[in-house]
């Protein structure tokens, strides 16, 4: 008998705050862009070995606790680009990529603050 999918985030909630902390610091560390428009949005992050080990373990685990998520993730020249999509994925899509502009924003003004 096949496993049925998990139709929400299966994600404990003692583990929500590690992986949050996790999503944050790459994008921190990473984030080059988010490009959004009506259909998708777009993250790039720099293209590098570490870059990419941290995007893909993200992208697993992501993708084993909601069925409703799917992940393109791809290399374009310099940036490995990270595309969520899904059932639900407009909504949590741009959820990720509103957090992930406000974090580049905030790292912006500390850096012209120093």
């Amino acid at each position: 008998m096949r496993e049925t999918p998990p139709i929400a985030c299966t994600l404990s909630p003692d583990d929500m705050p590690q992986r949050a902390a996790d999503s944050r610091a790459l994008g921190r560390d990473a984030l080059l862009t988010v490009e959004r428009s009506e259909a998708r949005a777009t993250l790039r992050f720099r293209r590098d070995p570490s870059t990419r080990a941290r995007v893909e373990t993200i992208v697993a685990a992501e993708s084993k606790c909601s069925a409703l998520m799917d992940f393109e993730l791809a290399d374009a020249g310099d940036a490995i680009v990270l595309t969520p999509a899904g059932a639900q994925g407009r909504r949590a899509r741009d959820a990720h990529a509103r957090r992930a502009v406000r974090r580049r924003q905030a790292r912006r003004r500390r850096v012209s603050c120093d």
